[in-house]
């Protein structure tokens, strides 16, 4: 199955894309300077697009493509919508306990953005970060300083936390920047940014819902960073699951011509 069939659906119906993992574009960091406030920049390739990323704020030090390989090992970092874990060696730190503004800036706007952290807090020590859009935990586990699946954890909508937390988290939608803060300090943790490979935007023509909770859709427009694709699809209702989530499978698809 195509992933920018599945990606495509992701997007526009809300469907869980863990039916393939995807292929996260990670930032290659070029610059970084230490400070409160500090500054970093990078960029990554999406295709053939060039995306600019800018960091402001808290910056203990940064890694730019030379020094410890902290993504290892790579198991936190890789789920079923996260195929790669960052590269070696890329990797912008900060301590919190300031009243500092961090704010990642992209040059234009971009989908489902990817954040990987490295040792969020201590095993005795809880740090949270407040972030100004909800976001979702997509991984967690056993990583460069320890920790285990739960030691990455939401306290709420808009909150990451970590007692050693090593993972990935994702913000849906359309993102242009994402900012947080932390009022207590920690000696480090380290983040890096990615972008999924398919990044691009979906238009979604007028569905039809039939009684059996059947979905047709006529036309799904999807402008990738290599041009549209126009995909139809129709959806099987599933059911509910455990947690009372709708379900639905895709039952057919092709490319309108």
């Amino acid at each position: 199955m195509p992933k920018s069939i599945v990606s495509l659906l992701a997007c526009c119906m809300l469907l869980p894309a863990s039916l393939t993992a995807e292929t996260i574009a990670w930032v290659d960091w070029t610059v970084a300077q230490n400070g409160k406030p500090g500054f970093a920049a990078g960029e990554v390739k999406v295709g053939t697009k060039i995306i600019k990323v800018q960091y402001s704020g808290d910056v203990l030090f940064g890694q730019t493509n030379e020094g410890t390989d902290y993504w290892q090992p790579s198991e936190p970092y890789l789920s079923a919508l996260v195929g790669n874990a960052p590269p070696n060696a890329e990797l912008i730190t900060l301590t919190g306990g300031t009243s500092i503004q961090n704010t990642l800036t992209f040059s234009t706007p971009i989908n489902n953005p990817v954040i990987a952290w490295v040792g969020l807090g201590k095993s005795n020590s809880v740090i949270e970060y407040n972030f100004d859009q909800a976001f979702n935990l997509i991984s967690s586990g056993t990583g460069f300083f320890g920790g285990d699946t739960s030691s990455l954890f939401k306290t709420f909508e808009n909150t990451l936390a970590g007692k050693s937390g090593h993972g990935v988290i994702q913000i849906p939608g359309s993102v242009t920047s994402i900012s947080w803060n932390s009022a207590k300090f920690n000696s480090w943790q380290g983040f890096t940014v990615g972008i999924p490979e398919s990044g691009g935007s979906c238009e979604d023509k007028i569905s039809t819902l039939s009684p059996n909770l059947d979905i047709s859709i006529p036309s799904l427009k999807f402008q990738g960073v290599n041009g549209e694709i126009d995909y139809w699809g129709e959806l099987e209702y599933m059911g509910t699951d455990l947690n009372g989530n709708v379900l639905w499978r895709l039952k057919n698809y092709g490319e309108n011509q």
